[in-house]
């Protein structure tokens, strides 16, 4: 397929292959993996579209299905934002100029021009490599994602960094609710968290797989554009320990519904 993509493991003895329609991530030998979003969903309660929407229409009389368009609407739409945000950060970085998505309307001018300019800081900043949506994956635990951008900023110190476009970071779960596994009972289920969790999985699997030496200090940002036309930079919380149970239950837990007994 045109959009795929496909990346070598560390030892060279294995490839994955991303397939962009169905979000499908493959190695050679046909063994799908599950992705790091995917596996940091499982770990918290799901919206619940249809029970939130007829509590509202209750209150306000607005059909059901109208407010789960609204959302399927809005949804999408931020969805296609985030890619062409994404795909021009990228192939800024990778010097594709030409490639790069022309804005729809003022509003997505400002955002191109803001994000044009963060891009231009980092690539001046004298790091030693830059490599924009780097395709990683642990054979070991089945997972697999596609890290923004990873920077080598010196011989023992790398930077993951995460391009968000959010209305807010927030910091605590709706009614300081938690997580639903064993991994997530004590961490907000907030977006805040959510993402920190994702990034401490990508460093994870980075050193584990020999991606990145084992001793390096790795700093984990997220570059969150604001409507204003400009980045927030938020750093991470350290989350190794959860984002390990995680991947260790993937595994685990695999194939079980297949036990006869």
């Amino acid at each position: 397929m045109p959009n795929d993509k496909t990346s070598l493991h560390p030892s060279g003895k294995l490839q994955i292959t991303f397939q962009e329609l169905g979000h499908i991530y493959t190695d050679s030998f046909s063994n799908e993996y599950t992705s790091s979003t995917t596996l940091v969903h499982s770990a918290f309660e799901q919206f619940d579209a249809e029970k939130t929407a007829a509590a509202k229409s209750v209150k306000t009389g607005i059909p059901v299905q109208q407010y789960i368009q609204e959302w399927n609407q809005n949804r999408d739409d931020a969805s296609s934002a985030g890619t062409r945000l994404h795909e021009n950060c990228e192939r800024q970085i990778l010097g594709r100029f030409t490639d790069m998505h022309q804005p729809a309307d003022d509003a997505e001018r400002l955002e191109f021009r803001a994000a044009w300019n963060e891009v231009e800081k980092i690539k001046s900043a004298g790091f030693l490599s830059l490599e924009p949506e780097k395709l990683i994956f642990s054979p070991r635990f089945r997972v697999a994602g596609s890290i923004d951008l990873l920077v080598k900023k010196a011989p023992k110190q790398y930077l993951i960094l995460d391009w968000k476009r959010v209305k807010e970071i927030k910091y605590t779960g709706f009614h300081n609710r938690t997580g639903i596994h064993p991994a997530t009972f004590d961490l907000q289920d907030c977006n805040f968290i959510h993402y920190s969790l994702q990034l401490s999985i990508y460093e994870q699997i980075l050193r584990m797989e020999n991606y990145i030496e084992p001793d390096v200090k790795v700093e984990k940002w997220l570059n969150v554009y604001r409507p204003d036309g400009m980045f927030d930079h938020v750093r991470c919380a350290d989350l190794q320990y959860a984002a390990m149970m995680l991947m260790a239950c993937n595994v685990t837990n695999d194939n079980l519904e297949d036990i006869p007994f």
